[in-house]
């Protein structure tokens, strides 16, 4: 019996070569066949160049701003965020809803004598914001166009700003671009949260108001100045009952009687803003 085979078994088939690029003969006629040649075969195949990295740039030092001592940094909060003249605000109008903005004074030449504030000084670092705050806040006044301003600017920067208010100024009330755009009660509602408010100054936003109700020039001036002691309790009762007397010591009217100068007028003021105040109080009892 014959032993088996131990040599190395392949298949008997037969195969046709293969090749990748066309001969001579094709229908190619006399073009060239180099572009067809494989790239292991080619002599003058292209080598890709390593690509080169560029060396990290060196990471440059941070100021080390909050390192500094704290009366420092209080003296560069002050520059940077203060301003010596009342910062004027507006609502602006922007993909269908009101902001309130900074309105700037500009001359002729386009040149304006506001101060400029590096309100940016406040996204340095979660510190920096806690100190800022009460600068940017606390040690300005605030002249609103009309309550409708007043309001926007109240309901964006946050009940815990509103808090640091110090000093406001509305020369206007019940006015605004259209009939339903006076937020007098809105905006008065808006300054429950102003625990720190010593000057919500009004200005000439009552002259009228006084003028008709006069108390030593007209016989009836004091029962009219009561009704508009009424008239303002019912737009602003929600501000006066939270902060009580210390709602009443902040009202001011500086420019009550711009016109009038003397002693007799002075009088006729004081007088005048105490009845005023008298009749607040009398109905923040009820």
């Amino acid at each position: 019996m014959a032993s088996p085979s131990t040599g190395v078994r392949s298949s008997k088939r037969k195969r046709a070569q293969v090749k990748y690029y066309e001969s001579e003969t094709s229908d190619h006629g006399d073009e060239s066949c180099d572009d067809f040649i494989s790239t292991d075969e080619s002599p003058q195949a292209k080598k890709r160049k390593p690509k080169s990295f560029k060396k990290p740039q060196p990471k440059q030092k941070a100021f080390p701003f909050r390192l500094l001592p704290a009366e420092l940094r209080n003296k560069i909060y002050q520059l940077a965020l203060t301003d010596c003249v009342s910062i004027k605000i507006r609502c602006w109008r922007k993909s269908h809803r009101k902001k309130a903005i900074r309105a700037m004074d500009y001359d002729e030449f386009g040149n304006t004598a506001n101060k400029l504030l590096y309100s940016n000084l406040l996204c340095l670092s979660k510190q920096t914001l806690s100190e800022a705050q009460a600068f940017l806040y606390g040690s300005n006044s605030f002249l609103f166009e009309d309550t409708f301003s007043l309001y926007t600017f109240l309901a964006s920067i946050g009940t815990r700003n509103v808090g640091l208010l110090t000093h406001l100024i509305l020369p206007k009330l019940g006015t605004g671009e259209r009939a339903h755009n006076a937020m007098d009660n809105p905006a008065m509602t808006l300054l429950v949260s102003a625990v720190d408010l010593n000057i919500l100054d009004f200005q000439s936003a009552m002259r009228q108001w006084f003028y008709n109700a006069d108390i030593y020039e007209m016989p009836d001036g004091v029962p009219r100045l009561r009704e508009n002691a009424k008239t303002f309790y019912r737009m602003a009762h929600h501000w006066l009952r939270a902060r009580g007397e210390a709602a009443l010591r902040a009202i001011h009217f500086s420019n009550l009687y711009p016109c009038n100068t003397g002693d007799c007028h002075e009088q006729s003021k004081l007088g005048t803003e105490q009845v005023f105040k008298d009749e607040l109080r009398r109905l923040m009892k009820k």
